[in-house]
């Protein structure tokens, strides 16, 4: 069986186009600490954070580049514990997917679609999403690499296209107001959004050339952070601190001051179309690893037909949430249950793994020249 192949370029421009996304639509940013003018300064300092906090579970891939995070939590702890793990792992993806499901549908509903049904739009992203994710990753890499620098090119369209509303000195003084353990716990919290290194850990597998996985990690943490300061910057400077915060979703509403001279729409309609087909990048990127992750927990079933299986509970349990629990993002249940997942499953968990390992790591190196003979 031909294992697909995806190149560094593709899976950096998902990782890019997916973090992006996640503040364009929400700007959860913008709430954590220190929750003024400086969450510039924050996010940039979250680039060293990232790397830190994140190089065990870039280490143990990077380690086991041929196997993923299921597989080698399996080769660390015993097929006993380290099944219970792999399963762990699949669910935390299953309630990702579910979650980014969930946002997208918000803000169609409420701001975009207001009189369409959350089945309605729900039955139409996981349809799409299952059909570009049942294609395989060699396709959907060349998706996001097809469709990376034309998102980020009307992103920036945007962002120019409105800096007269934009006052700078809103965002003035500089570390006045805040203090370095703000700014860190801030940056922490950004951290936990870099929910995509997860996608390394199930694809690394799948790289042309898995030497390149550092690489990947650090351009798509440096690239992306930078790209993610202008929607925060134009939107508070646009918008005022204050307001910025309150607002649901602060980057549709600086696209909403913006008219485009001499052409009767707003700028609006180019930033919803990128901001719909960026979502549909990194649910199905999620998806695909859900559905993947069942694929090697249990052993069984063709990859497009747990694509389909997968998709469908997960529109199910989105459907069903949304009902249940119509507003999401920082400081909402759902919103936090989610950053505390990923500080077990990105951070915590992996730490843990990763001592483990270096206790175990003779006995392991003895099973694998077993096994290559």
């Amino acid at each position: 069986m031909r294992i697909e192949k995806v190149s560094s370029r593709q899976v950096i421009f998902f990782i890019i186009i997916s973090r992006v996304t996640t503040v364009i639509s929400f700007m959860p940013t913008i709430n954590m600490p220190p929750a003024n003018q400086d969450i510039w300064l924050m996010v940039i300092i979250s680039i060293f954070y990232s790397i830190i906090l994140l190089s065990p579970i870039v280490f143990l891939t990077n380690r086991f580049c041929k196997f993923s995070i299921i597989e080698y939590m399996g080769i660390i702890f015993g097929k006993g514990l380290g099944k219970i793990l792999g399963l762990s792992y699949g669910l935390y993806f299953l309630y990702e997917t579910v979650y980014m499901v969930n946002v997208q549908v918000q803000v169609i509903t409420t701001t975009l679609l207001t009189e369409a049904s959350n089945f309605i739009i729900t039955s139409i992203i996981i349809v799409v999403c299952v059909y570009i994710a049942s294609k395989g990753l060699e396709v959907y890499g060349r998706t996001s690499e097809l469709l990376g620098p034309i998102i980020i090119f009307v992103i920036f369209i945007v962002l120019i296209s409105g800096y007269r509303n934009v006052e700078l000195a809103l965002l003035l003084p500089i570390y006045k107001d805040s203090t370095l353990l703000e700014l860190s716990q801030g940056a922490i919290e950004m951290t936990l959004l870099f929910r995509e290194v997860v996608v390394l850990t199930m694809i690394c597998p799948n790289l042309e050339d898995s030497t390149k996985l550092n690489s990947i990690f650090l351009k798509s943490v440096f690239f992306s952070t930078i790209i993610i300061i202008f929607p925060i910057v134009f939107s508070q400077g646009a918008l005022g601190v204050e307001q910025a915060k309150h607002a649901n979703f602060p980057f549709l509403t600086y696209t909403r001051l913006i008219t485009a001279h001499g052409v009767a729409e707003r700028i609006e309609s180019f930033y919803v179309a990128v901001w719909i087909f960026a979502k549909f990048i990194k649910v199905t990127g999620f998806l695909y690893i859900s559905s993947r992750s069942l694929r090697e927990i249990f052993g069984r079933g063709e990859e497009k037909t747990l694509v389909i299986i997968t998709g469908i509970a997960i529109g199910i349990i989105a459907l069903y949430v949304s009902l249940k629990s119509p507003i999401l993002g920082l400081g909402s249940f759902l919103g936090d249950l989610s950053t505390t997942l990923s500080a077990i499953f990105l951070v915590i968990l992996p730490l843990v793994t990763l001592i483990v390992y270096f206790f175990r790591r003779k006995t392991i190196e003895k099973e694998e020249k077993l096994q290559s003979w």
